[in-house]
């Protein structure tokens, strides 16, 4: 008989992530490690692991990397498209080769040199722009190196005369869809379209890439060379900012937010230069492909079609994946035959995935069709699709993924929204379908979001692991205004008495979530706010403590109850004797293991700061690179 793994019920430390996740830029990453280990502890040897929602691919990578078998889908067409190069076959010499040969070519391009090295010992790395006016421009001379200046003449008639450049070259001239992802205001600053995105110069250059990676007659090779392409797009469209003077990196940005936006000032990089980074440079295609043979070696993986039929889990495949609509699982996985499902499905309407995501696919739908989007299948909120729809098609999915699910089996979401009206959404499709909510985890990440970096565990950057078993029937209760009131101050209440001090704001709002997750309650009609709530208590409850050490929010504290931060009881003493039986033991440490330590023992609630810790660290120890070394 088999013997069942102990939960995971605390918050684990994530690593740096390796070169197979920086090169291509997906919204919302996980932590690979963190997956990993989540993967190996509920999926048994030989047994099956799923996700519906597989996003940037790292799932299936982990999964073959823990030595199990693994099923990732997705409706998204990028998740295809990852899968296909990272199947693909890996020629390190010959990617290089037809790589340096594009390259070539469009350098030599006389367009592209009207546009781009329109001076001797001159090529333009980028021009940066304010209100549409031009103030800097910096470029590489014939030494590679680094240059900046004020635009002088010649960069100005560049910049100006852009006309009828791009000839009979392929490019998307699709239009933006009507969608809440693409504002009036964007569309009257920039135009309607795809092309749009980009001046003229870097549609031409982008479009003469494109043009010479679909000559290539190696299918492996293109597949390679488009990854590499399309992690270049992004990177030269308007929505690229200028970074701070201060950070000294005039030749760096970054599409920044998850939306289609126009900014005051705008960075304009030159495509080909970018390219090439993407395919020779340390999170480049040739670094993600080197590396995935060292990680992975071997694998073997089966595109899953619309008309596949039910996958054969016996088969010697590794990998299956395809673009797949999750609420037709019936159609594609038997019965009670996967082991776990860790999945990280849509935050409401937070990212809107689809949208964001054809900034790549109206350039690889043009080379194949496969991977042009079905926005009727996203599950997501916008002005098309409300709560109502989000709700039924996340119960869809959960349903479909219990019927699939081994009945001994468990589900663990990753989720994050703050509106309690997206959580009760999710909550209800949890219970609709069959489940019901074993246990809630807080994990700190180095990212909350690809555009919201905050401190290595920093307690914002959090993502809600909610680990679900199937139940035959689900009793909820129903709630009113003042009950969810109740709920919420006397889970606030509770975790600064577990913690004995004065607590983060963002400490409180990841322990009230977990109490209402947890608490298999319907908070239908329920529209208050956690926020709105606490406030109401200031000065009667609660006091509100400035908080300027750390991103987590003001410190919150008793009303009435006066602090003493000598009392054994309090978090920052008892982590103080934590710290002093580990360095009692050992006379140096890993910074990620001491974290590991530190958040199996004060899990969810009690997690201290990470400022906290360091100031205890510094009393006590030195750092020398990751390790904390004993004084």
């Amino acid at each position: 008989m088999m013997t069942k793994n102990k939960d995971i019920n605390y918050a684990i430390v994530e690593t740096t992530r390796p070169p197979i996740y920086t090169c291509l830029k997906y919204w919302g990453k996980k932590p690979h490690n963190v997956w990993n280990a989540y993967i190996k502890n509920y999926v048994p040897k030989g047994g099956v692991f799923f996700d519906p929602f597989a996003g940037s691919g790292m799932s299936g990578i982990e999964a073959v990397k823990a030595g199990k078998k693994a099923i990732c889908f997705d409706i998204n067409p990028l998740t295809t498209f990852v899968f296909d190069v990272m199947s693909s076959k890996f020629n390190k010499t010959l990617f290089e080769t037809k790589a340096l040969n594009v390259i070539e070519l469009v350098d030599n391009d006389i367009t592209y040199k009207k546009f781009f090295k329109y001076e001797k010992n001159f090529t333009l790395h980028n021009a940066k722009y304010k209100n549409n006016q031009c103030y800097e421009i910096c470029f590489l001379d014939s030494n590679n190196e680094r240059h900046t200046r004020t635009p002088n003449d010649n960069d100005l008639l560049a910049i100006t005369n852009q006309e009828l450049i791009i000839n009979n070259l392929l490019y998307p001239k699709e239009h933006f869809r009507e969608s809440i992802s693409y504002k009036k205001s964007f569309i009257k600053s920039i135009g309607n379209s795809y092309a749009d995105l980009y001046t003229k110069r870097n549609l031409y250059c982008l479009s003469l890439i494109f043009n010479k990676i679909l000559d290539v007659k190696e299918i492996d090779v293109k597949l390679q060379l488009l990854y590499a392409f399309i992690q270049t797009v992004h990177l030269c469209t308007k929505m690229c900012i200028p970074r701070s003077k201060k950070t000294n990196r005039d030749f760096s940005t970054s599409w920044g937010r998850s939306a289609y936006f126009i900014a005051k000032t705008s960075m304009e990089m030159n495509p080909l230069l970018i390219f090439y980074n993407n395919c020779f440079g340390k999170q480049s295609t040739s670094s993600c492909l080197s590396y995935l043979k060292t990680y992975l070696k071997s694998f073997k993986s089966k595109k899953i079609q619309q008309d596949s039929g039910v996958i054969d889990i016996s088969e010697d495949i590794d990998l299956w994946y395809g673009t797949i609509n999750s609420k037709d699982l019936y159609k594609y996985i038997s019965a009670n035959s996967i082991d776990f499902v860790l999945t990280d499905p849509p935050y409401g309407g937070l990212v809107q995935y689809l949208d964001l995501s054809n900034i790549w696919l109206s350039w690889l739908s043009i080379y194949n069709e496969e991977y042009k989007p079905k926005y009727e299948n996203e599950i997501t909120i916008n002005d098309t699709k409300n709560t109502i729809d989000f709700e039924t098609d996340m119960t869809n999915v959960l349903h479909e993924i219990k019927e699939v699910l081994k009945d001994d089996s468990k589900l663990v979401l990753t989720f994050n929204n703050k509106n309690l009206t997206v959580w009760n959404c999710l909550l209800k499709a949890i219970q609709n379908s069959g489940f019901i909510i074993e246990k809630v985890i807080h994990q700190q990440n180095k990212r909350s979001g690809e555009s919201n970096v905050n401190d290595r565990y920093g307690t914002s950057a959090t993502d809600f692991y909610i680990r679900c078993i199937k139940s035959q029937s689900v009793n909820l209760k129903k709630i009113t205004q003042d009950e969810l009131s109740k709920i919420i101050i006397d889970s606030a209440k509770k975790i600064i008495y577990m913690r004995y001090e004065p607590t983060p704001y963002q400490i409180l709002l990841n322990g009230i979530i977990v109490a209402i997750s947890e608490s298999n309650i319907s908070i239908d009609d329920v529209c208050q706010s956690i926020e709105n709530v606490l406030e109401s208590t200031i000065n009667k409850e609660f006091i509100v403590i400035p908080n300027e050490e750390t991103k987590a929010g003001n410190y919150w504290w008793i009303a009435n109850k006066i602090f003493d931060k000598r009392n054994k009881n309090t978090l920052s003493n008892k982590l103080l004797c934590l710290i002093n039986k580990i360095f009692n033991k050992e006379e140096q440490i890993n910074e990620d293991e001491l974290f590991n330590i530190i958040y199996k023992h004060f899990p969810n609630g009690l997690t201290p700061d990470y400022i906290i810790v360091q100031t205890i660290l510094r009393k006590l120890c030195k750092k020398k690179g990751d390790l904390w070394i004993k004084k």
